[in-house]
């Protein structure tokens, strides 16, 4: 059921760019695609990301009660915390103290939550 949602937004999103552009013109779309190809992985990959994001949280809610599901959410912002280390400590780009600082605030706030 998850994807049919995501189909039909992507169903949706189509016929309102044809409304906007007022009808599909096959030599036109061609060249607009061509001249935008490498940019068009760039929105391309975050939405394909954010659908297999989404689809996964109907998977999780259908097999999780909502005390577990919460903790899964909660737990997301701790391990971003903590990956958060491996492209900042090495580059020194925050301050090693900071850094663990920070991850024990997000641990507090999920244990408070």
């Amino acid at each position: 059921m998850a994807m049919v949602t995501e189909f039909l937004k992507f169903v949706l999103a189509v016929v309102l760019y044809l409304r906007n552009q007022g009808g599909f013109n096959y030599e036109e779309e061609r060249a607009t695609f061509l001249s935008l190809r490498k940019t068009i992985p760039l929105y391309a990959v975050p939405a394909v990301i954010y659908s297999v994001y989404n689809y996964l949280q109907y998977v999780n809610l259908g097999l999780l009660d909502p005390a577990a599901y919460k903790i899964l959410i909660n737990m997301r912002i701790v391990i971003s915390g903590f990956l958060m280390q491996v492209p900042c400590a090495p580059l020194q780009l925050c301050t090693y103290r900071y850094l663990w600082s920070n991850t024990r605030i997000f641990i507090l706030g999920c244990n408070g939550a």
